[in-house]
């Protein structure tokens, strides 16, 4: 292991724990250091309000000559899930790294990119109704999941997360939801591969519209 990784990596994270920075929370695993979770929450007016949004930095031991792996785990209808992200400070672009940029600097240049509507590999689009409903269900998923519970479990009462009354709030929305027979604002009705095969069918019914009247103009002459 490259000890100027290392050396790296807990100045950064000493440097984050003496100087939060707003709306991130970034962990290394005890268990590797070159391994982060990282949470971005409390964003306000916009479509990812209430939301709590898990994801990875994976290090090369090469750090910080070399970018680190990025990927999301928690959906967000902006990115997928489990998949590394194209950006100029990930692996995907190691021409472009500066090995001068941080943590800090990384994360916040995600948050810019997640409010944006670039598209990139890794990114998806979809409309903000979905993303609003992912940001209701996002904080039940990722207490589902046993790698975000270890990792930011000591960190519930700095993230404002009540994880009995959390359950509590979901169940009763859950069961709201069902009595009145539908689902909850945003709720993801549609997949991606869907939404094309929607548009295909259309572009084709318009298609052979078009063909027919332009048929019946030629004929009736």
């Amino acid at each position: 292991m490259s000890n100027m990784a290392i050396n790296r990596l807990t100045r950064e994270f000493k440097k984050l724990e003496l100087n939060p920075v707003e709306n991130i929370l970034a962990l290394p695993d005890p268990k590797n250091i070159f391994e982060w979770s990282f949470l971005i929450y409390g964003l306000k007016d916009s479509q990812y309000t209430g939301g709590f949004y898990h994801g990875k930095i994976i290090f090369p031991v090469e750090y910080p000559h070399k970018p680190p792996k990025i990927v999301f785990i928690t959906p967000s209808g902006r990115f997928k899930t489990n998949e590394p992200i194209c950006l100029s400070f990930t692996n995907f672009h190691p021409e472009s790294w500066n090995p001068s940029w941080t943590i800090e600097t990384m994360l916040v240049g995600l948050i810019s990119f997640m409010n944006s509507t670039d598209i990139t590999k890794g990114s998806i689009n979809t409309s903000d109704g979905t993303k609003r409903g992912f940001a209701k269900k996002s904080l039940m998923f990722n207490l589902d999941n046993e790698e975000f519970v270890r990792i930011f479990k000591s960190r519930f009462e700095q993230l404002g997360i009540n994880e009995e009354k959390a359950r509590e709030n979901f169940e009763k929305g859950h069961v709201e939801a069902e009595a009145n027979g539908s689902h909850s604002e945003g709720t993801p009705a549609i997949g991606e591969d869907e939404a094309k095969k929607s548009l295909f069918l259309m572009a084709s019914i318009i298609a052979i519209l078009a063909g027919y009247l332009l048929l019946k103009t030629v004929f009736s002459k």
